[in-house]
């Protein structure tokens, strides 16, 4: 016994014409806003989070290092070196296996993590605390 399945072609044209009948302005209006919105929050974001001065390297969530952003230097420490230069600092080399601390890059603001080796390299404020404030919870 075959059954017989009848396939009709969609109907795009009518569905379009339905779907641009259906968007009021207010819905482009609302569109437009959001977009903006998310714009804008990249571009207030950078001010609101701004790099610090200050680099402290941890081991084992024990501050082993505080140092200057501002002074160009390099420090090892359990397999892991990390470079400071030119008001960034990055992990110039680690014993790690697959090396993605490394490829974090450099930076000036935040956290540099090398997890097999419980490094944390993180850039504070001139007091060296860490922010109360983040870009995302403002």
């Amino acid at each position: 016994m075959q059954s017989e399945f009848h396939i009709t072609e969609p109907q795009h044209k009518d569905f379009k014409k339905k779907v641009l009948q259906s968007v009021s302005p207010f819905d482009y209006i609302l569109f437009f806003a959001l977009l903006f919105i998310s714009v804008a929050g990249i571009f207030f974001t950078d001010n609101l989070y701004s790099g610090g001065t200050d680099v402290i390297i941890s081991v084992n969530n024990e501050p082993q290092y505080k140092l200057s952003l501002s002074i160009d230097r390099t420090v090892e420490t359990e397999g892991v070196i990390v470079e400071i230069r030119n008001n960034r600092v990055g992990i110039r080399n680690a014993d790690c296996p697959n090396k993605l601390c490394m490829a974090q890059g450099w930076i000036d603001r935040g956290a540099l993590i090398c997890l097999p080796n419980r490094v944390v390299v993180t850039i504070t404020g001139s007091e060296g605390k860490y922010r109360d404030v983040d870009a995302v919870t403002g």
